[in-house]
This record gives C-alpha cells, sequence and structure tokens, in this order.
C-alpha cells in the first residue's frame, strides 16, 4: 500500500529543490557522475569557481542530461562573472529539473547582473510562488522594488524576509531604509540602528556578492540519494522472521498499558501505584558487556532483570547470576535501561531507570558492581519516562538526564481526593540532571543548569544537535505536550527555546518518538506518534521546525523506531500498535506499507506496551537491522534476513578524548549519490537504532565516512587507497571501526622560511594571542597579541634580494593578523640573541638577550632520581618525560626537573627550549569538576640551608618548540646554582643551556617592514613525526586541499594583496581561515653590511590573535565578534565594541568579503581532489 504526500509533505526540503510530489524524469546518471558532481561542489566550497566550472562540464561531457550538474555548472560560472554562460546553463537546467528552485533563484540572480529587472523579477516571483517564505527572493525583490522606489511593494517583500530572520542584516537595514524613504522614518529609523548593531554580533546574517552568501536557494545542488530517479521502488526482498530469546515470568500486569486509563486515588495507594509503574512493561537494551563485539542483551521487568550473552551460532545463554545482576532492589520497579561506558575504562556500563530506586551497575570486566550509592545519585521519588546519557558539557564523559512522567506521590495527596486519567491528569515531574564528575561521582545540577522549573508528562528525552552548533540540546517529548526544546548554552545552562523554533507546533497526545534525518537536510527531524496523532516535526535546515502530518499508519502507536531496514540508503519506519506491527517502507517522496511482504513470519512485536521495549540493532552482526522486541513473558528478536542485493557499511566507534562510547557523534556517510547521517545517543526510550548501520542500496561501497565526535574532531575515513593498480576505484568496507583520533585541533599559525632550498617549518605561534579560552569558572586569561619568533640565520636565506615567510592557518582556528616586523640581529658567530618568551599572566615586558658560553647543566635529574642529562643537551626529540599523566588531556601529575647549574661565576641566562601538549577548553572543564586546575612552570631554588624556594614563573612554552629566556642574575641568591622548575602540565623540554649574559652593545639591529603581503588559499601541510615523536612537524612541499577540519562562519578577507593591513597595528586584520597562507616578503637590500665572522638572527615580531573552535571557548562557531587591542579581555561586554570608524567600515565593507556559512563543510567524495 502506497502512503501518498499531502499538500506540506515530508521532503518539500530536499536540497534538490523538491516542493511536490511529483517526480523527475528518471535518467541512468551513473554513480560515478554524482562523484564527479560532488568533486566539482568541493571546488566551489574553496572558492576555486573556474576549476568547478571544468569538473562539472566533465560530468556534462560524460552525461548531458545530468541535470544538476548543469546548475551547478551554471553556478560556478555565475560566480566566475561568466553571466552569458550562467544564463545559458541555468535556462537549460530549469528545463531539466522543473521542480527545483534553484535554476529559477541563479536566473533571478543572472538578470540582476545584467540588470535586467524585469527578468529578475520574474524569476524571483517564480521562486516565491512555491516559497512565499524565502528570505533571499523576498530581499533581492525588495532591493529591485527600493531601487525603483516602489516602496510599498518592497515594504511589504522585505517585511517577510525580516520575519523569517531577524538577526539577517540585510534584511533590517533594507527594511529599514524603505520605511525611512516612504516617511515611515519612527519605524524605519530603529530597523537601520538595529541593523548596525547586528553587524558587531556573531550571529547576524548579511546577503552580499559570493558564493553561499546569497541566499538557501544560490548554492550547488547535491544528491541525497532519496531523488525519484534514485529510489528503487521495487519490492525489497528484506523479511524478518522471528527468534525467541528468552521466555520470562509471565507478568499478567503488563498486558494493558495504563496510558489513557482512569486511575481513582485508591487505586494509587499501596501497591496501586507499583501495579501501575509495571504497566509500562520494563525495558530491554543491547549491550556488549563482555567486549567481544557481539551484543548482548539486558531485560528488565517488574519482577526479573537478565543479562542475556549473545553466543553468536551457539544461541543465547543467561549470565545474570554470574555477572552479579541478579539481585534487584525491591523498592524499584524497572521501567528501562541506558548502556554508556560512564566512567571511559572502555566497558559498557549499565543504568537501570526504575520507579523507585534507580541503579547505576559498572562493569568492571566479568562482573557489575552496584555504584549508585558511591556515585552519589539523589533520590528520585517520581515515576520516571525516560532516561538518557550525554555529554551536556562537552568535557570527555557522559552525563545522566532523568526525565519525569509523574509525580504519582502529589497526585495521590491531592486535596480533592481526584485521581484522573493517566499520565495528563497526573502532577507533572520534573527533570533531573547529573554531572559526571571523572571521580566516579555525579553531581546534581539541574538548578544550576536552570532546568529546575522544567517539569512535565516526558514520554522521551532526546539527546540532540538540533541547530548543528556542534553541542547537546534537549528535546524532551512530553505525553500531552507541549514539548520542550532546551538548547544549550555553553555556559552549562540550557534556556527553553521551543517557542521560538517551533517545536511547541507539534501537538497531540504523543506516547512514542525517535529521531533520523528524514529529509536528509543534515539536520536532526523527530517524529511524535501516539493514540490518535502522528507528526514529523522537520528542521527547515535552519535551526526551526515545521510539522506535518505522518502517515496514519503511525496513530496508535506504542512504540517506534527508524532504520534502514532493506538497506536502500533510506529510513524506514517500524512501528508497534496495539492491534499489531507495522513496518512501513521510505519511497523517497511517499511510503509504502510493506508489513505483509516484510514481515509475515513476526509476532512477537505486536505486544511491545512502550518504547522502552523496543529496540534496533545488527544483532547477529550480519550487515542488517534486526528488532529486538520485550513483551509480556517474552524477549523476541525479528532477525532480518536482508536484501542481498543491497550492500551496508556498519560503523563502530571508539572515543579517545571524547566518551569511549562515542555516544553524542554524528556519523556522515557519502557513497556516490547517497548522503546519509545517523547520530549516536543512549537513551531509554531509544531515540535511534543502538548501533550505526548505513545502507548503500546498489552501490558498491562507500566513499567516505566522516565522524564529527562530541570533543569536535572532524575526522573522515577514506579508503586507504584511492584506486586499485587497474584504476578501479576502491571503497570503504564493512565493518568499520572508527578510532578518534587524539589531535589538537589547535595550535595556532605556523611559521615557514625561506632556507636556501626550501620553506623550512620553523614553530608555531602566537599561543598567547589565543581568545576566550576557559581555565576555570569566571577565569578567561586575556589574550596577549605580541610574540617574537626566533629565527636562525640558516633558516631564513634571501632569495632574489628577498627574505620571504609564509604564514599558514592549517588547524581549526580563525587567525587575526595585525602587523609583521622583521628584526635582524647582527652578531659575532659565538655569540647568541634570544628574546624573553614564554606565556606568563600579566605578559612579560619585551627584552632581548645576548648570550655567550653556552654550555649544558651539569646535571638533569628527575623526581625518581634518573638521571636525565643526556636528553637536554641538544634538539633531538627526546625529553624528560617520565611524569605521569592524568586521564585528562593537557594534565599530568604534579613532577619536577631538577638542574644543577654548577657554580655560576657570571651574570647567567637560563634557556630552557620545549613546548607543550596544551588543555583545552573543555578538558579543563573536566579538570575544574574533578577539583583539578593547571599550575604553569615555576622556578625553584634550592638554598644554602637545603630548602626550596619559589623564584619565578617560567612562563609555558606555547611554540612548538619555543625557547624561554630567564635572566637567573635577577633571581638567584649568591652561591645558589640547583633550581627546579615544577608544573603540572605537559610541558616537555628539550634542551636546556646555561650562557654568560653579554652586553647588548655586541649585537646590531634592522628592522625591516614587509614590502609584500599576499593572501591566498592554499591548503594543508603534510603532517609529520620524526621518530614517531611528538610535537608535530610539517612538510611544507606536500599539501593537499582537502580540509580536515571544521570552519568558523563568518566573514574572512579576500584573497589578493593585504599589504596595507599588516602595515600596521590598527585592528583592521588579515582575517585567515583554514588552509589560508599570507606570503611576506622583505628586503633584504635594506640590511645593514656585517663584519666578517658576524652572522644574523631574526625575530619576527607578530601582533595577532586567535581563536580556536572548542565548544568551550567563547564565540567557538563565528569569525565575530572581531577583536581588537584595546578590549579588556574576549569575550568583551557590551560597554565595549570594535572600532566603527569610517575608516573600520571601509576595511570591513572592502576586505572581509570572503563568506563562509557552514561551520561543518558538505560531505563530498574525497576522491579525485587536486
Amino acid at each position: 500500500m502506497i502512503l501518498r504526500c499531502t499538500s506540506r509533505w515530508l521532503f518539500v526540503s530536499l536540497l534538490l529543490g523538491t516542493v511536490s510530489c511529483g517526480g523527475s524524469v528518471p535518467t541512468t546518471t551513473s554513480e560515478d557522475s554524482y562523484r564527479v558532481n560532488n568533486r566539482g561542489v568541493a571546488l566551489l566550497e574553496q572558492f576555486d569557481y573556474e576549476g568547478a566550472a571544468e569538473v562539472f562540464s566533465e560530468a556534462l561531457i560524460d552525461d548531458p542530461s545530468f541535470g544538476i550538474a548543469r546548475h551547478n555548472f551554471a553556478v560556478a560560472l555565475f560566480y566566475a562573472q561568466d553571466f552569458a554562460g550562467a544564463r545559458r546553463e541555468a535556462t537549460a537546467a530549469a528545463a531539466d529539473l522543473p521542480d527545483s528552485l534553484e535554476p529559477q533563484y541563479l536566473l533571478g540572480l543572472v538578470a540582476r547582473a545584467e540588470n535586467r529587472v524585469e527578468d529578475a523579477v520574474d524569476a524571483f516571483s517564480a521562486v516565491l510562488n512555491v516559497d512565499a517564505e524565502d528570505v533571499g527572493a523576498n530581499i533581492n525583490m525588495g532591493q529591485i522594488y527600493l531601487e525603483e522606489q516602489d516602496y510599498d511593494s518592497a515594504i511589504g517583500l522585505l517585511r517577510v524576509a525580516y520575519a523569517e530572520e531577524p538577526f539577517n542584516v540585510t534584511a533590517a537595514y533594507n527594511l529599514g531604509l524603505a520605511l525611512v524613504r516612504s516617511g515611515e522614518i519612527e519605524q524605519g529609523q530603529p530597523l537601520l540602528e538595529e541593523a548596525q548593531a547586528l553587524r558587531t554580533t556573531n550571529y547576524a546574517v548579511t546577503y552580499a556578492p559570493g558564493y553561499l552568501n546569497e541566499g538557501r536557494y544560490a548554492s550547488a545542488i547535491v544528491s541525497t540519494g532519496a531523488e525519484p530517479e534514485l529510489v528503487d521502488a521495487d519490492t525489497s526482498t528484506a523479511t524478518f522472521s522471528d527468534v525467541s530469546v528468552m521466555t520470562l515470568p509471565l507478568q499478567a500486569e503488563l498486558s494493558e498499558t495504563p496510558f489513557g486509563r482512569s486511575f481513582s486515588v485508591d487505586e494509587l495507594t499501596g501497591d496501586g501505584s507499583r501495579l501501575l509503574a509495571s504497566g509500562l512493561g520494563g525495558g530491554v537494551v543491547p549491550i556488549d558487556f563482555d567486549a567481544d563485539g557481539d551484543l548482548d542483551l539486558f531485560v528488565a521487568t517488574a519482577t526479573v532483570q537478565e543479562l542475556i550473552r549473545n553466543d553468536g551460532g551457539a544461541g543465547w545463554n543467561v549470565v545474570t547470576s554470574e555477572t552479579g545482576l541478579e539481585w534487584m532492589p525491591t523498592s524499584g520497579v524497572p521501567i528501562g535501561a541506558v548502556v554508556a561506558d560512564y566512567n571511559n575504562d572502555q566497558m559498557s556500563d549499565l543504568f537501570v531507570l526504575r520507579y523507585g530506586s534507580s541503579s547505576l551497575y559498572q562493569n568492571v570486566g566479568s562482573q557489575f558492581v552496584d555504584v549508585t550509592d558511591d556515585a552519589g545519585f539523589p533520590p528520585y521519588p517520581y515515576l520516571p519516562g525516560a532516561a538518557a546519557f550525554a555529554d551536556v558539557d562537552h568535557d570527555g564523559d557522559v552525563d545522566l538526564l532523568v526525565a519525569g512522567l509523574a509525580d504519582v506521590d502529589a497526585t495521590r495527596e491531592r486535596p480533592s481526593g481526584l485521581g484522573g486519567v493517566f499520565p495528563q491528569d497526573f502532577e507533572p515531574a520534573p527533570l533531573l540532571l547529573m554531572r559526571n564528575n571523572q571521580d566516579g561521582t555525579f553531581t546534581d545540577i539541574t538548578r544550576t543548569a536552570e532546568l529546575g522549573e522544567s517539569f512535565g508528562h516526558a514520554v522521551s528525552i532526546i539527546p540532540t544537535d538540533y541547530d548543528n552548533r556542534r553541542d547537546v540540546d534537549l528535546l524532551v517529548v512530553n505525553y500531552d505536550g507541549p514539548s520542550r526544546l532546551y538548547r544549550n548554552q555553553r555556559d552549562f545552562t540550557f534556556s527553553d527555546v521551543s517557542d521560538q523554533v517551533g517545536i511547541n507546533s507539534a501537538t497531540g497526545m504523543f506516547s512514542t518518538t525517535a529521531a533520523a534525518d528524514l529529509n536528509k537536510d543534515t539536520f536532526p527531524d523527530f517524529v511524535f506518534a501516539g493514540a490518535t496523532e502522528a507528526l514529523f516535526v522537520l528542521s527547515d535546515g535552519r535551526g526551526r521546525f515545521a510539522s506535518v502530518p505522518a502517515p496514519e499508519i503511525l496513530q496508535g502507536a506504542t512504540a517506534l523506531r527508524i532504520f534502514d531496514y532493506d538497506n536502500d540508503g533510506l529510513v524506514d519506519l517500524f512501528v508497534s500498535r496495539q492491534d499489531g506491527s507495522r513496518l512501513v517502507r521510505n519511497l523517497g517522496q511517499e511510503w509504502s506499507d510493506v508489513t505483509d511482504v516484510a514481515t509475515v513470519a513476526m509476532g512477537g512485536v505486536d505486544r511491545v506496551v512502550t518504547g522502552h521495549g523496543l529496540t534496533v540493532a545488527d544483532i547477529d552482526a550480519d550487515g542488517d537491522s534486526d528488532v529486538v522486541s520485550l513483551g509480556p513473558g517474552e524477549v523476541t528478536l525479528a532477525q532480518n534476513n536482508g536484501d542481498p542485493t543491497n550492500a551496508s557499511v556498519r560503523v563502530t566507534l571508539q572515543g579517545v578524548v571524547s566518551n569511549r562510547s562515542g555516544v553524542g557523534a554524528k556519523v556522515q556517510l557519502r557513497a556516490g549519490s547517497l548522503r546519509a547521517r545517523f547520530d549516536t545517543s543512549a537513551a531509554t526510550p531509544a531515540a535511534a537504532p543502538a548501533d550505526i548501520v548505513f545502507g548503500l542500496g546498489k552501490r558498491i561501497g562507500a566513499d567516505v565516512t566522516r565522524v564529527i565526535w562530541p570533543s569536535g574532531v572532524l575526522q573522515a575515513e577514506v579508503p586507504a587507497s584511492p584506486s586499485t593498480e587497474s584504476g578501479a576505484p576502491m571503497y570503504l568496507q564493512s565493518p568499520l571501526t572508527v578510532q578518534e583520533l587524539d589531535r589538537e585541533p589547535s595550535s595556532c599559525p605556523l611559521l615557514y622560511t625561506w632556507n636556501g632550498t626550501r620553506f623550512e617549518f620553523v614553530t608555531d605561534f602566537l599561543g598567547a594571542g589565543e581568545m576566550g579560552y576557559w581555565r576555570g569558572p569566571g577565569d578567561i586569561p586575556s589574550p596577549d597579541p605580541v610574540e617574537y619568533i626566533r629565527i636562525r640565520g640558516d633558516q631564513l636565506i634571501p632569495r632574489d634580494g628577498l627574505l620571504e615567510v609564509r604564514v599558514t592557518n592549517e588547524l581549526e582556528e580563525a587567525v587575526f593578523l595585525d602587523r609583521f616586523e622583521l628584526f635582524a640581529w647582527a652578531h659575532p658567530a659565538g655569540l647568541e640573541v634570544y628574546p624573553n618568551e614564554g606565556m606568563t599572566e600579566p605578559a612579560k615586558p619585551h627584552r632581548v638577550y645576548a648570550v655567550n658560553n653556552l654550555r649544558v647543566p651539569i646535571r638533569a635529574v628527575e623526581d625518581d632520581g634518573t638521571d636525565v642529562t643526556n636528553r637536554i643537551e641538544r634538539m633531538d626529540r627526546v625529553y624528560p618525560d617520565a611524569f605521569a599523566l592524568k586521564a585528562i588531556r593537557g594534565y599530568a601529575e604534579p613532577h619536577t626537573l631538577t638542574l644543577d647549574l654548577g657554580r655560576l661565576e657570571k651574570p647567567s641566562v637560563l634557556l630552557l627550549t620545549g613546548w607543550t601538549s596544551y588543555a583545552f577548553s573543555s578538558d579543563n572543564v573536566a579538570a575544574h569538576q574533578a577539583g583539578l586546575s593547571l599550575r604553569p612552570p615555576i622556578l625553584e631554588a634550592k638554598t644554602r640551608q637545603g630548602l626550596w624556594r619559589s623564584v619565578v614563573d617560567v612562563g609555558i612554552p606555547v611554540g612548538r618548540p619555543q625557547t624561554i629566556a630567564i635572566d637567573l642574575s635577577e633571581h638567584l641568591m649568591p652561591g645558589e646554582h640547583e633550581i627546579r622548575i615544577s608544573t603540572n602540565m605537559r610541558v616537555y623540554w628539550d634542551r636546556i643551556l646555561v650562557g654568560d649574559r653579554a652586553p647588548m652593545d655586541q649585537v646590531a639591529e634592522d628592522v625591516l617592514l614587509p614590502m609584500v603581503a599576499m593572501l591566498d588559499h592554499r591548503g594543508f601541510s603534510a603532517e609529520l613525526r620524526p621518530n614517531n615523536t611528538l610535537p608535530t612537524v610539517y612538510d611544507y612541499t606536500r599539501v593537499t586541499t582537502v580540509s580536515p577540519w571544521k570552519t568558523m562562519a563568518g566573514e574572512y578577507t579576500r584573497l589578493g594583496d593585504v599589504h596595507r593591513l599588516i602595515a600596521a597595528q590598527d585592528d583592521q586584520f588579515v582575517i585567515a581561515r583554514d588552509g589560508d597562507e599570507l606570503a611576506l616578503s622583505f628586503d633584504a637590500t635594506e640590511l645593514s653590511p656585517i663584519p666578517d665572522g658576524w652572522v644574523r638572527t631574526y625575530f619576527l615580531k607578530a601582533d595577532g590573535f586567535t581563536k580556536e573552535m572548542d565548544i568551550n571557548s567563547a564565540s567557538p562557531d563565528s569569525v565575530g565578534p572581531l577583536p581588537f587591542h584595546a578590549m579588556s579581555n574576549y569575550p568583551y561586554g557590551a560597554d565595549e565594541q570594535y572600532p566603527d570608524t569610517p575608516e573600520h567600515r571601509r576595511y570591513r565593507q572592502n576586505y572581509n568579503t570572503r563568506t563562509i556559512t557552514r561551520t561543518v563543510p558538505e560531505l563530498r567524495t574525497a576522491r579525485g581532489l587536486p
């Protein structure tokens, strides 16, 4: 049975632009052609319009009927300023894609560019006839009418745009301008002022010329796999058959659901409330408790809890007593169960949600231990409806949430003596949020997280990232509505945004929910279903939702799951109802009831009482998803026999920096024309399958799988080799295990210098200029924007009369570069010159040291007495590193390195060369919760009495490497020669020298300013680890354009000549994104001659700021707000602002025109990129 769409239907927001049920004309476009299209779109997103046009042209040579490639060809030509070619190709694309709005919108842009006003109006009108609320079309037509002085028409259109996007600068400004010019000054002037204020925020949207900056329909089209020509509508051969896993003691009380039933007060006294709770059915959850790769099952009902081991072909075996789970609290009635590795020991732990007393069981290998009391869980005297593990503060461990279904005690004790219908007439129950402290304990932070007033009748809690901001938001679905969506404010609080984003439009009586990317726009969508209602709650791709009717067959659901049962690449719906289970297949633009075909041998799922008793996972590890149900007296496995004509990729995650279960990761896959996304979660009722199985349909394999980890790490997995020796492409194979890369996502810009033969990696720099670094509550250090980077004379050799320097941004950050100067120090060959670098707070005043008679300390000793003098003698990447590491990145046990300097007869300078393995903001969050804090290196001296005294803050080596110079004559008492460096940071000293301080009159100084400064988008150098040791170094000669990083949204400096921007410290920055390179050239002919026997050492003085994307850092998603030197800190308060002079406004308008709108770039096929 085909379930047709209604007036507003599920897939209206497909990127294909389909807005009706009608399909496009089927084509025979090959998967290879789609891969070529993906490659072209990737080049578009790198702003290589000519290169993209060549690739799309190649795709059209192979397949002239390939409509989306033709549209994308038109987009590339338009942004390459070939308007005639863009008009030609967009016209053809509009004919090829009659249901798509993108070609019409592009024709409007082309017509505006060519000043063909009537044609532009016609094109944008065609868009608005279908999508009347599109912001881009309303703005464009509003601007046209504004230019034509038709103010009434302009105002009407611009009001629509402003209502849709109140944060849109272009909409606010043009609406205000139209009102003012029409005489409505009192209405218009505030809008003009609001537009100006919006420009300084980090969330404003501005429409301006540039790819991805002119509206949602101005971008390229990518296939999703749901387009009519890509969907295989033939009936799948995948079927299910029942396998009884275990027979349980029959529980008569489970035969009737309490939902919708009326209870008197008498029925809630004594055992009545327990009977009500037992009517919820208990729960079942997959768990690989013995880490053997097989998913076992844990089952909890009102009378028993059992652990059932999956022995593969040998069947199922109950191991409850052997694993310590045979005893369950008599005071509790199980509702459901959740699995995650809460203590990060790589073993799956178990939380059993009960009415009365829940339990946390720690998996210690072969046994489970009840650690509820030790964990510090408070009593929860309410009937719970749902629970979930989620890393809400992104500190690398899972926290615990419980949502209440009803307050039975308060209902029973009403003065009226009346009970009511369950649960809507019962008193509501609160949320509980327990923060994981990483020491085995949890802390109730419900009130401090501003969730203390959240009461309801919750049937589901879904940790999700509804707006793709990389944090964990919370959707709480209430039985009788309204459901609530709590936005993560990233300050350890949540804000109810249900009204703003449209979640409250989903009204009705809902007993079950599920989450998935239904419309394939890479944003999460939801399904709500209940006795008489069923809704799709669909994201619009901009952080808002619309509710549309779901197929009526979902009405009456008691449990619901979304998964791809036939591995065709489209997620399907499995629903359990009182009158039987239903399987509904996704056909891209319609749904088909395939129950009679696919579930003919099923029976057990019909008896599921609530969503706690239904779970989906690939239990038999054969590449397709099975269904497990808990009913009265039996646990049943509906085994999926699969469709042998469809392939799949099963993905397993292993967190390293993130929580070890990978809970909260977003997993994306691209296989030719197919795009898919699954989010991992741990909840009861389950919001998604317990594991990840991507169906591929008839496609041979996956091109790339990408994981966005809860830590923020963006990690792509591609085939080890793009092709075989014969040239045939290679694909990712199933099963695929993805272990999180323990890589530091940022460490500041990199410096390369021309050494006479090549550009040599010197170090990274501006580490002290990082903004928004979270060190502790209310503790964000002020950035120090100035650093002097020491460059040896052999590292910087003139070429054609120029000293050439390359500054690259190759990591996950935005870099703000304001000024560069090159100091050339001439000195005798036996003398060295060093700046006094090393990050301290407050920053050290700049000084220069001339040092001679350099020597290694007599002895260097670690805490255990080991002599490590040979480890500090030379730069060889061999460090004193015997100190113990904490589990939290960047933290170590307190440790010292003791140095005997020998007799110091002259004023001496200590030279410490090393690097730091940093703790990032999220690491500091975890450390704070565990009672830890960083203690930067300090220098201590041993007195004549044998006591240690603190001498001076050493500073943190923020380069890789960086040398810290300390004038010992200012800090040591006469006769003191034994010192030690003490810290709990992961600081690694590679070389330590001591020398005699020489007078500065032995050196001569020249200062050069850049004569050339060019900004280009270069890509990413190859990362190397010599001798398999850290820190990472970079090979400039090996470069790729494939980015492994996310990118802050916002306005970056346009490419080309930027010499004016770096000539003075004026807060007019070169703003560089990841992959950018700033090429600097200094005139070597301006250097003074030097005497024979003298050499040069250079200091590059850099002035700038950096900002990285750690989710707990300040403003990590956007370039703005822009920094400035006079700010008191970052982020700065409302009483401060970036300079708003005419000069600074011109700078922003003329230079910062390269706009990035997507924090996470579209997932493309990686193969074949240049």
